[in-house]
């Protein structure tokens, strides 16, 4: 088992993956290091952090780190994409060779959408989350998937109303709930309503991480 662990988070934005492996590295055992890179300046990532553009920073500074996860921009594979005229570069493609030429362990994550490979899909439910955020890993180690994770109840949607909630948030855009409430269904307690929109559940990257340095 590896000694210590210094994670590289690309494209970090508030911290939950990071958060998840700093957990599954404690449980484990084993020391932990996380730095988080983004373009954009985030005061509430809870670890290092540096803003720098992931794809140089990875080319310049990979090798010193153990371990890299990167959840590179998904507007090109989103579902949402049709409704803009925008184009947008490939970054997974680029950001996967990226990662592969630094011989390290890596994760990427990214929407459904996405072209991954060898990739598992995670979703709230999965970890008793009341959160609906379905999402693929790849991995170039060998990462299970867990059981299904069953609904049980309706899902709140931007139609329900504080009467009728339903069981399940889907925390983005404009649809119901306090911000108490979206932390509470995903599981991050420091995050702002506009954070938890693009955030990750700890417990996705805490089922990973389990995995990934054991």
């Amino acid at each position: 088992m590896i000694k210590e662990i210094k994670l590289l988070d690309l494209c970090c934005k508030a911290g939950g993956c990071s958060e998840g492996y700093v957990r599954a590295a404690e449980e484990l055992g084993i020391p932990i290091i996380a730095t988080g890179i983004d373009i954009a300046l985030q005061p509430n990532y809870p670890f290092h952090f540096i803003q720098a553009d992931a794809i140089e920073y990875v080319m310049e500074h990979g090798h010193e780190y153990t371990h890299i996860h990167a959840s590179f921009p998904c507007q090109g594979y989103s579902r949402t994409k049709s409704l803009h005229n925008n184009e947008y570069p490939d970054l997974l493609a680029i950001g996967r060779q990226e990662l592969q030429n630094t011989g390290l362990p890596y994760v990427i994550e990214n929407v459904i959408g996405a072209p991954m490979k060898n990739c598992i899909i995670l979703d709230g439910p999965m970890f008793g989350l009341r959160v609906i955020r379905r999402r693929k890993f790849e991995s170039n180690l060998l990462i299970l998937q867990p059981g299904k994770g069953y609904k049980h109840g309706t899902i709140g949607g931007k139609n329900a109303t504080r009467r009728n909630l339903g069981h399940y948030f889907i925390t983005s855009g404009h649809q119901v709930g306090t911000l108490k409430e979206w932390r509470d269904a995903i599981g991050i307690d420091w995050m702002t309503r506009e954070e938890i929109a693009e955030a990750i559940p700890p417990a996705y990257t805490h089922w990973i991480g389990l995995q990934f340095f054991a």
